[in-house]
């Protein structure tokens, strides 16, 4: 596997026994990236992984999830990072978003795993769009989403727009929100097509009562777009890159930059 530095300098070859030796040894590790509204209140944050490489350093979640999901099973990632949350003393007043693949929904153990997490902290369950949605499955689904509603989780649809399936998954599944594909969010502002097409995405939210969340805002252009047309909330390393744990407590949980401190 290529990896390239987060400077974006270099890229490196990562082999796949350096990825389970990294499972081994605990050197994959749970990081914050604050999601905020329009005023830049911290209002809550997705939890993501990151790799402390012995040479690399510090590697976010995308560089590598692809391959640690294809070389580790997707449940046993989920259930270590739930115990792990679950250690924490998180702020009651934020809501915690952790990712969960279609595959994860039809396990019991990691629906239990996720359930139980659910008892400590306020939390949100998203679901990649990208996933295989057939209609076979999305009826299998449908009692792993009761039991997260029941234990209040809210459901959340990620990378919404990325696929061909976005507006068919909402008329079948019970979500809260959704977070719109960096795709649309970078580049809605640069083209006019793509702009529309943003707003036709966002109205359809709108009309259903979801909270819309726009994710990898960069610059503060994006952000102000993204408020502009309606978006509840923004996430993006305009804002702050993803924290490990100590990081997170020292930044504080209330407040980060507006796009208008630019």
């Amino acid at each position: 596997m290529l990896v390239t530095e987060p400077s974006g300098t270099m890229t490196h070859v990562v082999s796949d026994g350096e990825i389970l030796t990294a499972v081994k040894r605990n050197q994959i590790l749970a990081s914050f990236q604050p999601i905020v509204d329009r005023d830049g209140g911290i209002r809550k944050a997705e939890a993501l992984l990151q790799w402390e490489h012995p040479r690399l350093g510090r590697l976010p979640a995308r560089l590598f999830i692809e391959r640690l999901l294809a070389l580790a099973p997707s449940r046993s990632i989920v259930q270590s990072l739930c115990r792990y949350l679950r250690g924490l003393d998180w702020p009651l007043h934020l809501r915690l978003a952790i990712n969960l693949e279609v595959a994860d929904l039809l396990s019991t153990d990691t629906v239990d795993t996720v359930v139980q997490l659910a008892d400590h902290l306020p939390l949100e369950v998203e679901l990649s769009e990208r996933g295989p949605y057939g209609d076979t499955l999305l009826t299998d689904i449908q009692g792993s989403l009761r039991r997260l509603k029941e234990a209040g989780c809210r459901i959340a649809l990620d990378d919404f727009g990325a696929g061909a399936t976005s507006l068919k998954i909402l008329e079948q599944i019970p979500v809260d929100g959704i977070k719109l594909d960096r795709h649309w969010i970078q580049h809605a502002p640069l083209c006019q097509s793509t702009e529309q097409i943003t707003k036709l995405l966002i109205a359809a939210a709108k009309a259903l009562n979801l909270e819309i969340t726009a994710e990898g805002i960069e610059t503060s252009e994006q952000a102000i777009w993204s408020y502009l047309v309606g978006c509840t909330f923004a996430q993006g390393w305009f804002f702050s890159r993803e924290l490990n744990w100590d990081e997170f407590q020292r930044q504080g949980f209330t407040r980060l930059k507006s796009p208008a401190q630019a």
